[in-house]
């Protein structure tokens, strides 16, 4: 059984080579002096995990990097796996390796979770005759399988699998990523609006030239707003962006561009020194050219963002959103809407409170120790 482990000693492994952030909630869940804790992952994660504030906490890492090939990856995770007499298999992110990841887990005798990150690829593909794409389906038809339950990031998502009648097995709400700044206290202490526009820059799943035309009108308007890029530049589109930040803050503009891949810590000093977070995300999306949608069957992370910093967010009005977190939330629909928006806050210092008040309020059911009592 998966369930009542709450007071019960267990063995988990967490496999994930991509999300630090998920990891870290999964980390905070699990972590107990009575649990033991490996981690399959890679250095770059384990850096970030050292560097976290569960740095010092006991657990042991199988790393993919010492490895020639995933295969032999796997095999020493397997062999851990039964020497060990692991409880739990937490499969965060699997978006490539499909068939070796499915004879691993095909392997593995205690219960699997798997983290479905994108719904409709995972559980409702459309009809294809793409020989790739068919092998990826079978792949990944196996492995759900195979899981004892799945977890998904948002109550949204979840929704949306019950109302369309696409999974039976449980199904488990862990956020991307928690709460665990109890003692940080978000207010608006800056002498000018601070916004923030974290995620990666690619030019597909941001309308980051949507962003760039409201700094240019909101320069005309004379209005002193500070806008902050935060991650990692993605592909040539994502360049080309960058390139036209560059251009503009070389005009003068206020605005900045903020990336670290070695650790979290410039990401968190810039995103808790906002006053607010801007998310100009593209509600409808594709993943491996199957269609998806933010916050239905996606979940974007700049909704976690939200509550781990505890910031208020103007999200686009397509965009569906949690109760938990609405007070919190200002929608637009196009760009008067955000100048608009931007206009009032810096204009209504009480405005901006008044939302920052909510954001911290709705932060608390995000909070690690509500989020670990909900999951055990």
């Amino acid at each position: 059984m998966l369930m009542n482990k709450k007071n019960h000693r267990m063995n988990v492994a967490i496999f994930d080579l991509q999300h630090y952030e998920m990891v870290h909630s999964l980390h905070h869940i699990y972590n107990s002096t009575s649990n033991n804790i490996c981690f399959f992952t890679n250095k770059n994660i384990l850096s970030k995990i050292k560097k976290s504030d569960l740095g010092n906490s006991t657990y042991t890492v199988i790393l993919s990097d010492d490895y020639a090939n995933i295969e032999a990856f796997f095999y020493d995770c397997l062999t851990y796996i039964i020497e060990n007499k692991i409880d739990l298999v937490i499969f965060n992110t699997i978006d490539k390796n499909y068939k070796e990841v499915w004879h691993f887990i095909s392997q593995i005798k205690p219960p699997v979770l798997v983290t479905i990150h994108n719904v409709c690829t995972w559980l409702n593909p459309p009809f294809t005759l793409n020989k790739l794409a068919l092998k990826n389906y079978y792949y990944r038809f196996r492995i759900k399988g195979k899981a004892e339950a799945i977890i998904v990031l948002e109550d949204s998502q979840k929704e949306f699998i019950l109302t369309n009648n696409l999974y039976k097995k449980p199904i488990f709400v862990i956020p991307y990523s928690i709460n665990d700044s109890n003692n940080k206290k978000s207010s608006h202490r800056n002498e000018i609006l601070k916004v923030a526009i974290p995620g990666g820059i690619d030019g597909h799943r941001r309308d980051i030239d949507l962003v760039l035309e409201i700094v240019e009108e909101i320069n005309n308007l004379n209005l002193k707003i500070e806008f902050n890029f935060i991650g990692n530049v993605l592909g040539e589109l994502g360049l080309a962006l960058l390139k036209k930040i560059e251009t503009l803050k070389e005009k003068g503009y206020l605005l900045n561009h903020y990336y670290s891949d070695d650790d979290n810590v410039l990401f968190e000093k810039k995103m808790t020194e906002c006053d607010i977070i801007l998310s100009p995300i593209n509600v409808n999306t594709s993943y491996e050219g199957i269609k998806e949608i933010y916050g239905q069957t996606k979940a974007t992370g700049v909704v976690f963002d939200m509550m781990r910093f505890e910031k208020p967010g103007i999200l686009p009005i397509h965009l569906k959103t949690s109760s938990t977190m609405e007070s919190s939330i200002i929608k637009y629909e196009n760009k008067n809407d955000l100048i608009n928006i931007l206009t009032k806050l810096v204009n209504d210092s009480s405005y901006l409170q008044e939302l920052t008040n909510h954001s911290i309020k709705n932060a608390i059911y995000y909070n690690k120790d509500n989020v670990k009592d909900r999951v055990l």
